[in-house]
């Protein structure tokens, strides 16, 4: 995986930190996706994948490794996470977080998991401009690896195709 790491900081350049937070998360959105048996395979094609997921899942941000649903989502991406003053407007956008979270609930599917995800990515350093990029490579680098059968099935998910373009 370390080959992966390298190509992402050169590529988008994202700090090596990053890249290993952003890979743990997208790892544990793919298990997700996969199930375990699926999962179990491509982990067998990247070695450090499964390090990389207990160093990457514990992302810098309030909720974005518990699982905070769509609010915690939508809260890590419009900012409300960030630890400082944001001109006051925190209290708005927690507030449309938690009515989106209202509206789709906590399991919301597919979006659930992308919003979740980019919060994620966010949190470890990737701005959401990156995003969908640090997706596509990743998944560019599993076909690489073999594992084009999977990318087939993770890219079923239509919000994770809108995601990467």
């Amino acid at each position: 995986m370390q080959d992966f790491i390298n190509m992402a900081t050169k590529q988008l350049g994202i700090s090596e930190g990053a890249a290993k937070q952003g890979t743990g998360a997208l790892l544990g959105m793919v298990q997700q996706q996969l199930g375990g048996g699926d999962f179990s395979k491509l982990t067998s094609m990247l070695p450090g994948a499964q390090q990389l997921m207990s160093g990457g899942s514990t992302a810098t941000g309030a909720d974005a490794s518990a699982g905070g649903g769509m609010a915690g989502a939508l809260d890590g991406l419009l900012g409300g996470n960030k630890g400082g003053s944001s001109g006051g407007s925190g209290g708005g956008l927690s507030a449309l977080a938690s009515a989106a979270s209202g509206l789709f609930g906590k399991d919301a599917g597919g979006l659930g998991q992308i919003a979740g995800l980019v919060s994620q990515l966010s949190s470890a350093g990737i701005d959401a401009d990156k995003a969908g990029g640090f997706v596509k490579l990743f998944m560019d680098y599993i076909d690489g690896k073999g594992g084009g059968d999977m990318v087939t099935k993770l890219l079923g998910n239509a919000d994770l195709k809108k995601l990467i373009g």
